[in-house]
């Protein structure tokens, strides 16, 4: 709570904004791990991410490319699977889990 507030106060974002940054985390941070799944995340593979995210997912487009970044950045520093899939069935309805698991799989399936 008290990191919410600092966050808060220090970034002058909403906690709404903040609910938006977060989702981006966990779409981001997933679909990065699903790319790595054969050992290596190929141009294909961001660009259907980025496309995912821009066009199914409704993200803005600058944002995404941070996410990318720091995703692609953290991917050995990066929480479990648990942590991505266990925050995404709290904070998800079931047409925006539909969505991720088809765009999962054509990431997935793109290279």
């Amino acid at each position: 709570m008290i990191n919410l507030l600092k966050n808060i106060l220090n970034n002058n974002s909403s906690p709404e904004e903040m609910n938006d940054n977060k989702n981006l985390e966990l779409l981001c941070g997933l679909m990065i791990e699903a790319a790595y799944t054969d050992g290596q995340i190929d141009e294909i593979e961001i660009n259907k991410i980025r496309s995912s995210l821009v066009n199914v997912f409704a993200e803005d487009q600058k944002e995404v490319n941070l996410a990318i970044e720091q995703a692609i950045t953290n991917k050995n520093n990066s929480k479990s699977l648990h942590y991505y899939t266990s925050h995404i069935n709290k904070n998800f309805d079931d047409n925006s889990k539909l969505l991720l698991v088809e765009a999962l799989w054509e990431i997935v399936s793109s290279d």
